[in-house]
């Protein structure tokens, strides 16, 4: 269950069954067309950040299989599910953001998709012990 309402946006596992909406929206219509009947390979969280990233993969007409990725960015008022090709180009998305409402990054069918911008983090699981010890014994001082 992914869900980008602004003030409950999450995602989790469940094994509660949703009725499907009878009109269902038109990103539903594309996850179907593009990833209905499709096995998912990995779920994986972006760089520890609120990113999910689901890789699916879907056989074509001919049987070749094809790879697409389901991103949920889970940020509040922006959240967003994004769907992508294998080369990351984006297919469709749930909320279009176009350069009127970002000059940063936009999120439109045909564009390379791009991680949110992000301040500079240290991921803990990138680091050796000693520079993160000496980064927190830095942040220590910093008070």
């Amino acid at each position: 269950m992914i869900s980008t309402n602004p003030t409950s946006s999450r995602f989790n596992l469940t094994e509660q069954s949703i009725e499907n909406p009878v009109k269902p929206p038109s990103f539903c219509m594309v996850l179907r067309k593009y990833v209905q009947n499709g096995r998912i390979l990995n779920i994986e969280q972006v760089s520890l950040d609120r990113i999910l990233k689901i890789s699916i993969e879907v056989k074509d007409e001919l049987g070749y299989p094809n790879t697409y990725y389901l991103i949920s960015e889970i940020m509040g008022k922006h959240s967003n599910i994004i769907l992508t090709n294998s080369e990351y180009i984006i297919v469709d998305s749930l909320k279009h953001i176009d350069f009127t409402i970002s000059s940063v990054r936009q999120i439109l069918p045909k564009l390379k998709y791009e991680l949110p911008p992000t301040k500079t983090k240290i991921n803990p699981l990138l680091v050796t012990k000693e520079d993160f010890l000496n980064i927190i014994n830095e942040n220590k001082s910093k008070k």
